[in-house]
């Protein structure tokens, strides 16, 4: 549906399109696609990166719905395949060549037909092996089944120390007796190598290049080092979200940024979870020595390489705190690839659930849900105990994370100021400790010091008198992101409707800001157009943030209607809406005008998950309700503003 409503729109596809299924493992389809579409994409806009030859093999992908893989026999076709002119290449991660006949298990007499290792393996491991076998020169088990009972996971359960009982809902099998179909033991091809001597010196690891230097996606500016010049906290002390502002100086860049930017913060991960991986995988001792990275001289991987963002002559302690997601979700292979490095054989059956096709929903509400850590899985499963190759070969790069500009670079030379919530996790649900956001408690962490002092030492007014700041405060490394769409027009007579609760009020700061010096720099014959916003918060006492600059942006006129809801004020009036889309509807007539006739542009800024379909939601309703529309028309008519860019959205999730 999606593809056939581009195409109408007047899009072409450049890249054939896939389909997958998170049941049957994504990594199947979606990750040799990704591979090929980036490498199509960089051919297209001429990106000056290097392509590869061995990253970017033309491969042709061959897709097959999931009823085809649930009703597959002996003599159906290759489920998945991914081949060059020359040659098939094996998938790692992938049911290669896999062929499943259901409700047919090789057990007993018949099991003996299997090779003599795959036999040996699975009474080892109290596993029967269900299916057929793979194709290929070394044949392996697609399907495997348990015989592990629920009154021995139960058993196991009840000895479980006070961190394991938090998880017992994570380990808890619903599946037994159920025969499972796995992905493939990912192919080994990583190597780690400790140098003999002394341990890295701190100082010069401190001058490593980040991650090798290789370019970050999405990257529109080189890799900046900054300085902190002010650290704020906005909200009261008792609201319930930490709010946190911080000014950096940017005048030595060699870029410059707009209003509705966004710029990436490098972070590292925290340095307990990292000293906590490195105990519970038993590296400690050489954490800190230093190392390199090369391939198995057999891997059967095919174009195998080493992750190119693992920083060479290093320490495991700094790949894992500067080079390697550990705070991610682990993906179903991940998961694959650490049953064969647990040894409890309830634990190595509820991993091979996790993994498995009939435990999607599982991943899902036990994994995914509650965003575990592989460190919560590996408390979890104290049985399993992976090297350190096998967690390098499975993590992801550690990514920047994205924040909106919430400044004008005409009302704040050489500053950039950007905003955002400390996010915090309980544990439990899984969780086996409290925990911050990766960067934003990182920041936190960081700036306590400037926080606590009632007036900055260098705040913005300091910076503009000040040409010598300075070498001793805090250092960020950000660079810009690529941002083609959010920005104001620059005709300032297009009236603005601008939408966002919470810190999505951040980058329309900087949107007034920029406005109010393009209104005093235009000429008395300059048509304004009007300009609303449309903000939230939880209590206005305790969490409404900039509300003097915003109550200055009305009384100057820059700001036409400032429409403010309060989501936990109590009582709440008619004149006090709980959110922004009751504010919406309250206004819904003249808002409509503005759309629909005097063709305003919408910016929405925050939640991607509820407010931002709920708005966009609101808006449809508005057009039925005040143009007569029926839902078609109206949704066609939000389309096209789309289209036009005359709606847009930085949402985040």
């Amino acid at each position: 549906m999606l593809s056939r409503r581009l195409e109408e729109l007047g899009a072409s596809n450049f890249s054939e399109s896939m389909w997958a299924d998170d049941g049957v493992g994504l990594e199947v389809v979606v990750e040799p696609w990704k591979e090929k579409t980036l490498c199509q994409l960089k051919r297209h806009f001429g990106t000056n990166q290097e392509i590869k030859n061995d990253t970017c093999v033309d491969i042709q992908i061959t897709n097959v719905p999931v009823s085809e893989i649930d009703n597959a026999t002996e003599d159906s076709p290759n489920l998945c395949s991914v081949s060059s002119p020359e040659t098939v290449i094996k998938l790692d991660n992938e049911f290669e060549k896999m062929q499943i006949q259901q409700n047919q298990y090789f057990d007993g007499e018949d099991s003996k037909s299997l090779p003599l290792q795959l036999q040996s393996d699975a009474h080892q491991n109290g596993i029967k092996l269900v299916g057929s076998l793979i194709k290929s020169e070394n044949p392996q088990p697609a399907i495997e089944k348990s015989t592990i009972s629920d009154r021995a996971i139960n058993d196991l359960s009840s000895d479980l120390g006070p961190c394991q009982q938090d998880l017992h809902s994570l380990m808890h099998s619903s599946m037994n007796e159920l025969p499972l179909t796995l992905p493939l033991s990912p192919p080994r091809f990583l190597r780690v190598n400790f140098l003999p001597g002394e341990n890295s010196d701190p100082e010069i690891s401190k001058m490593a290049i980040i991650q090798n230097g290789f370019p970050y996606p999405g990257a529109k500016s080189p890799v900046s080092q900054v300085p902190i010049i002010s650290a704020k906290r906005l909200t009261h002390h008792n609201a319930v979200k930490t709010t946190l502002q911080i000014d950096l100086d940017i005048r030595n860049c060699d870029w410059s940024y707009e209003p509705g930017d966004t710029i990436a913060v490098i972070c590292p991960n925290d340095v307990t979870e990292v000293s906590c991986l490195l105990d519970r995988l038993g590296l400690k001792d050489i954490s800190n020595k230093l190392c390199y990275f090369d391939l198995l001289p057999n891997t059967q991987k095919k174009n195998a390489r080493v992750p190119e963002f693992l920083q060479q002559s290093s320490t495991i302690s700094e790949v894992l705190s500067t080079c390697c997601e550990i705070r991610e979700p682990p993906r179903k292979v991940f998961l694959r690839a650490l049953v064969d490095f647990t040894e409890n054989p309830f634990e190595k059956r509820r991993l091979q659930e996790l993994c498995s096709k009939q435990g999607s929903d599982d991943f899902a509400k036990f994994i995914r849900e509650p965003n575990l850590s592989l460190l919560d899985i590996l408390t979890a499963f104290p049985s399993c105990k992976p090297p350190i190759d096998v967690l390098l070969e499975n993590l992801p790069r550690l990514q920047p994370r994205a924040y909106s500009a919430a400044s004008s670079p005409l009302a704040m030379p050489g500053c950039l100021r950007f905003v955002f919530n400390i996010l915090h996790f309980k544990s439990g649900e899984g969780r086996s400790s409290d925990r911050d956001g990766v960067c934003t408690g990182w920041l936190n962490t960081i700036t306590r010091n400037l926080q606590r002092q009632q007036l900055e030492p260098k705040g913005y007014d300091e910076l503009k008198s000040d040409s010598t700041i300075t070498n001793d405060l805090l250092q960020l490394q950000i660079f810009l992101r690529t941002n083609r769409f959010f920005h104001l027009p620059t005709d300032l007579s297009i009236p603005l409707v601008l939408i966002g609760p919470g810190t999505g009020v951040s980058p329309f700061i900087g949107f007034l800001q920029h406005r109010s010096k393009m209104i005093s720099n235009a000429t008395s014959s300059t048509s304004i157009g009007a300009t609303w916003l449309f903000y939230g918060c939880r209590n206005k006492d305790l969490d409404f943030l900039f509300k003097e600059e915003l109550d200055t942006f009305v009384s100057d006129g820059v700001l036409t209607k400032l429409l403010v809801s309060h989501s936990r004020d109590s009582p709440l009036s008619d004149n006090c809406p709980r959110y922004v889309q009751d504010n919406m509807m309250r206004f819904g007539e003249e808002l409509v005008a503005l759309i629909y006739e005097r063709n305003a542009q919408v910016y929405v800024c925050g939640d991607a998950k509820g407010m931002s379909p709920d708005v966009y939601k609101t808006f449809r309703g508005l057009l039925v309700s005040y143009r007569g529309m029926d839902e078609i028309s109206a949704e066609s008519f939000m389309t096209e503003m789309r289209v036009q860019k005359r709606y847009l959205e930085d949402v985040w999730v």
